[in-house]
């Protein structure tokens, strides 16, 4: 059998496993509160993987990061925390080889293996969260574009509008999954949720996939995928193309773990 380390560093929490490859299922887990400096994020991702290096040969490292990284698995984007200029993989060395990976790619390549994806020839994967990003898998291969950048939706990008931390500002709450509902809060809700939906109808319309597969959660959050949804469809040209499944994550949490652990590197396959 053969093992690796997943590090999905993408939410409040960093979430680290040992994973095996050819199955996807985490051995063991750990978390850690997200640290806001630049310097101690990479330190605690660091302490984890040390903590759980030990009982299993560990043949690679992947962490899952909220950023644009490119083919060659840079990091070219400073959206959480700046680690543009920080070695990553060499601050791992010492424990196994790590590549970098963006977080909605690694995530989308879990569901493509293990979770809600696996029968599926083309799919759209859509995580709502602090942030919106999006992916195109096709063949289980997620799509990573010339740059590594084709994980931004909407111009300018949506998560501007309609993602947690843009939702939490507007309506004034720092529990939006309590907030959500309240009567004094809908119109701006509606009007994110609008925006989104039509965002992923311009997406349907250009890919008419299997599906679409939302984790995230806020994409997990009934309400507003409801709403979304319907204005999705309605968006969507060709009616049986509107009709498209769309269905929750099934690998939750996890996924980010599970696919930067079992990804390549990114400059062998189409994941970054």
């Amino acid at each position: 059998m053969s093992y690796a380390i997943g590090i999905d560093a993408s939410g409040a929490q960093l979430g680290a496993g040992v994973v095996e490859i050819d199955s996807g299922r985490i051995i063991r887990r750990l978390e850690t509160r997200t640290p806001s400096n630049n310097v101690a994020a990479l330190r605690a991702c660091v302490g984890l993987a040390e903590q759980l290096q030990g009982v299993h040969v560990i043949e690679q490292i992947g962490i899952a990061v909220p950023e644009i990284v490119s083919p060659r698995g840079q990091i070219e984007s400073a959206s959480k925390w700046d680690w543009r200029a920080l070695d990553v993989a060499a601050a791992l060395a010492h424990i196994a080889p790590t590549q970098v990976h963006s977080d909605v790619r690694a995530a989308a390549l879990a569901e493509a293996r293990f979770g809600a994806g696996a029968d599926l020839e083309c799919f759209v994967f859509l995580t709502i969260d602090e942030g919106i990003s999006a992916v195109v898998v096709r063949y289980g291969v997620p799509w990573q574009g010339r740059c590594g950048a084709a994980l931004v939706l909407g111009v300018p990008p949506i998560e501007d509008v309609a993602s947690e931390r843009a939702l939490s500002v507007a309506v004034g709450t720092q529990n939006l999954s309590d907030d959500l509902s309240k009567p004094d809060h809908q119109l701006r809700v509606s009007e994110a949720a609008a925006v989104l939906g039509k965002e992923l109808g311009r997406v349907v319309n250009l890919i008419d996939p299997d599906a679409v597969i939302v984790g995230g959660g806020l994409g997990l959050n009934a309400d507003y995928r409801e709403q979304w949804v319907s204005v999705m469809r309605e968006s969507v040209w060709h009616r049986p193309s509107s009709l498209v499944p769309v269905v929750a994550a099934q690998l939750g949490r996890d996924a980010g773990i599970i696919g930067a652990a079992v990804a390549p590197s990114p400059n062998v396959a189409a994941i970054g």
